[in-house]
């Protein structure tokens, strides 16, 4: 989601010359109604989608679906912005919640409500928190595209071997337990790894009891006494048990630990299994997010929106192939495939949903726990946000304050091991330091919701 610099721009720009024109705009013929499709699928993902709207193609002669691939979202959100800026916008697109925000403010967009006849009855088959995300001031400005969670990887050899349930840990403290046990049975081996990202910690946080924003959207609260304990946990898993580690900033290396066993537990999207099951050579399994005071887990991905300056032809040609992939049959189908959740309650049923559920049991329960999702706060400002925020916690992570802190700790804890006030010390001295860079993140953004 984040924006980078104009290399990001040109490198999307030529990926999606390259992959966008998969489907040759030359075989649109003269009487068919062609709808130019921005996305940022890519690899097996892109190959997925562009599989389906081949297939919605040959079914529907009389449209044409162009998909346009911009290579990777960094690159989609310039374009997207830069074509805004022209009016120059596609007929649809992936898009982010900030990205909607900016665009419903812009007057940009046509709500899909001009083709539902009863929006109450069209939305009982969403799931309330999916569906729920793409109303803006009271209209349905976008529709659920690709939707995903992040769910915990657990390694069921290493648990057996360690003595363990192959049962998933399922609050914060079997979670710790867990890989305490593992690392103590299993030489370097770990109980957890992970990437440290914005997404983990927005999970951590709302599981702590906390939130990101005010519910009026005017006050940032990721900075609270919640927030400090919430990474505060993630950083004495590394620190003081030494039964975890992260790779921040270096892309999916985490998953690398837990392809080769080196841990037992990583927490990656549900899309991730895609990307990763070839490799596993043992027996492995996905549950849902653990509990801490409450439940909770992220729903990330993108949404679909209809630019208003489409044609009346082309919003009509452009909503038939959105209810065609959000039907629970082809709902099904895209996440047997790709990982992603269905966004319809039916999907469930399906024969082909219920093989991918007995292939993969924990699916089930992942699915079950939307009912605890949440979504990013869908407003501008987030854009922003949501960057100052990762840059705090990667300096959390990386703090040499931090560590030598939990140095200190230890050391002391060597030579005075019945000291009671060790620990409390070192949660106040932790915790102030996360505090600090949290501020910091929420001084920098709050100005931007007065």
């Amino acid at each position: 989601m984040i924006i980078v610099g104009g290399v990001a721009f040109i490198f999307g720009f030529f990926q999606a010359a390259k992959r966008g024109d998969k489907i040759n705009k030359e075989n649109a013929q003269k009487n068919q109604t062609k709808i130019i499709f921005w996305h940022a699928m890519g690899g097996p993902l892109g190959k997925v989608l562009d599989e389906m709207i081949d297939e919605f193609n040959q079914t529907h002669p009389d449209i044409y679906i162009v998909p346009q691939s911009m290579g990777n979202y960094n690159a989609l959100s310039q374009k997207l912005l830069a074509s805004a800026i022209a009016k120059n916008q596609p007929v649809l697109a992936q898009a982010y919640e900030a990205w909607i925000a900016k665009f419903v403010k812009g007057d940009l967009l046509l709500p899909f409500n001009k083709f539902i006849t009863n929006v109450e009855d069209f939305k009982k088959d969403f799931y309330p928190v999916i569906f729920e995300d793409n109303v803006y001031k009271g209209k349905l400005y976008s529709l659920p595209f690709n939707k995903s969670t992040p769910i915990l990887y657990y390694n069921k050899e290493l648990f057996k071997k360690s003595g363990l349930s192959t049962s998933p840990p399922q609050t914060w403290d079997d979670f710790l337990m867990y890989s305490k046990t593992i690392n103590k049975k299993n030489s370097n081996k770990l109980g957890y790894v992970g990437a440290g990202t914005v997404s983990d910690f927005e999970c951590f946080l709302v599981q702590n009891g906390g939130k990101l924003l005010s519910d009026d959207g005017k006050t940032i609260l990721f900075n609270s006494k919640e927030g400090a304990e919430a990474l505060q946990f993630l950083l004495d898993m590394k620190y003081l048990h030494h039964v975890a580690d992260y790779y921040i900033g270096a892309g999916f290396q985490f998953q690398t630990d837990f392809i080769t066993g080196r841990a037992s537990m990583m927490i990656g999207s549900s899309v991730s299994r895609i990307y990763i099951e070839k490799n596993l050579m043992f027996n492995w399994g996905m549950a849902p997010l653990l509990r801490g005071k409450n439940k909770g887990v992220l729903i990330y991905g993108t949404n679909i929106v209809l630019f208003k300056n489409a044609t009346d032809k082309q919003q009509r040609a452009a909503w038939e192939f959105v209810q065609w992939f959000l039907s629970p049959k082809n709902q099904a189908k895209w996440a047997a495939q790709t990982g992603y959740l269905p966004a319809r309650i039916s999907s469930l049923k399906t024969k082909e949903f219920q093989k991918t559920i007995k292939n993969y049991p924990g699916l089930k329960k992942i699915i079950m726990g939307l009912k605890d999702g949440f979504v990013d706060p869908r407003t501008a400002v987030w854009f922003i946000a949501r960057q100052n925020l990762e840059q705090a916690i990667n300096n959390a992570f990386l703090s040499d304050k931090i560590i030598s802190a939990y140095k200190n700790y230890n050391s002391s804890l060597a030579s005075d091991p019945k000291n009671p006030k060790l620990k409390k010390q070192l949660n106040t001295r932790v915790q102030s330091i996360i505090k600090e860079e949290l501020d910091k993140a929420a001084k920098k953004t709050q100005k931007w919701l007065e």
